[in-house]
């Protein structure tokens, strides 16, 4: 399976600071969500990075996580979307095999048990599953790869049309436990969550 982690925005919701760079509390944000990955997955990691794209590569770097299975690509137009991201992300990724796991730098909590959740569902003849937090949809989303547009947009709305259009039956939202599929948004969530 193919993961694509999506870290290019500018967190314009945090304030002035990058929230991936952000103490979580004793490693940066995206160090502790790459490596939940890494940990949680197997096959290739992509990385899309864009916003301080160079600082969050040396982060990575200082704590290990450079690795075989882990390859960065920069969006140059973060401003675009996520569903820009994901572009690059499908563009760059070394292997396209029929699953591929969709997961956002700022939600740091890997639940084994909600991937497997998503498997399970895909197995069960889903072409998309995802997780629902305590605030709603969240990620990861599990989508088969014969789901994925051509052209996602150029904004978010490519991506969510697409999957939306799939339905009920062929796009199932698993429940997941806590917060586990919340992304972070302010730095009182970053003291809370770890």
């Amino acid at each position: 399976m193919n993961t694509i982690v999506l870290a290019a925005g500018a967190s314009r919701r945090f304030g002035p600071a990058n929230k991936l760079l952000a103490q979580a509390p004793a490693r940066p944000l995206i160090v502790i969500t790459v490596a939940r990955v890494l940990q949680a997955t197997r096959g290739p990691v992509t990385l899309v990075v864009g916003y301080q794209s160079r600082r969050l590569i040396a982060t990575l770097a200082r704590h290990g996580l450079i690795s075989r299975r882990l390859r960065i690509v920069r969006n140059p137009c973060p401003r675009a979307g996520l569903a820009h991201s994901l572009g690059h992300g499908l563009r760059a990724a070394p292997r396209l095999d029929s699953a591929l796991l969709i997961h956002l730098g700022d939600i740091p909590t890997v639940s084994r048990h909600c991937l497997t959740a998503l498997a399970r569902a895909c197995r069960h003849g889903a072409l998309a599953a995802r997780t629902d937090g305590d605030r709603g949809p969240g990620h990861p989303v599990r989508v088969a790869r014969a789901a994925i547009p051509a052209r996602s947009g150029a904004d978010d709305a490519g991506l969510r049309a697409g999957l939306a259009a799939l339905g009920h039956t062929q796009f199932v939202h698993m429940p997941c436990s806590s917060t586990s599929a919340d992304d972070i948004d302010t730095r009182q969530m970053i003291r809370t969550r770890n």
